[in-house]
């Protein structure tokens, strides 16, 4: 347990939020990918139970049936999708929040830590959820990549879209408390997302022109 206590409601809803996700990727990789779940990961979900163990920040916000949507969205048993929609999309987006609260000079002590935590525990899982779709995906298609973007856009378009409803919301809880916006979150995601794919020989033209649609839509 951190030996700093979040008492800042907005940080306890974002932590709420935050560790509704992270619950949820690790029954997941439990479940589909075990070996995703390393210790970082581990130490994180126990921090954030130790600090927000209910729901209530986020129950009595207009925050609420979106984000109970997207997670209803991430539920599956599918190796593959797990690994693209849970294991890519999410915790890049995660990253791009951890990294922002992080360095953001209205977050408490307490919170930069988590955060910082939060950072490690990604990095530690992306180095596994990029080993394992390397594995799922070699590079042996024509054109190469092609296989894994046609998942990733079959596969990630409805979460995509469901976050975008999220971003006026998120902007009005967290915009002044952090500096956190959404259209600012998504295109740090966005080329975060671009490194990744194209480093695993996926068409950058074609997931830039997927992105700018999704984008465009919300």
């Amino acid at each position: 347990m951190t030996d700093l206590a979040v008492t800042n409601g907005q940080e306890r809803l974002l932590l709420t939020i935050l560790r509704s996700f992270e619950a949820l990727a690790a029954d997941q990789y439990h479940r589909t990918i075990g070996v995703l779940l390393g210790d970082e990961k581990h130490h994180l979900l126990e921090q954030l139970d130790a600090q927000v163990p209910t729901d209530e920040a986020l129950e009595t916000t207009d925050l609420a049936p979106p984000v109970k949507h997207l997670l209803t969205l991430l539920r599956s048993q599918d190796k593959i999708q797990v690994l693209i929609v849970q294991g890519l999309i999410l915790e890049l987006l995660g990253q791009t929040i951890y990294k922002t609260v992080s360095e953001s000079a209205a977050s408490s002590p307490a919170m930069r830590r988590l955060c910082d935590q939060g950072l490690h525990a990604n990095a530690e899982t992306r180095r596994h959820v990029v080993e394992a779709l390397r594995q799922e995906f070699p590079q042996r298609d024509n054109p190469p990549g092609a296989d894994l973007l046609d998942a990733l856009i079959a596969r990630s378009g409805p979460v995509l879209d469901q976050l975008n409803t999220l971003g006026e919301g998120l902007d009005q809880h967290f915009g002044e408390a952090f500096g956190i916006h959404f259209a600012d979150l998504m295109a740090e995601f966005a080329s975060e997302l671009l490194v990744v794919c194209t480093g695993l020989g996926a068409d950058r033209r074609r997931l830039v022109g997927f992105l700018t649609r999704i984008m465009m839509a919300g």
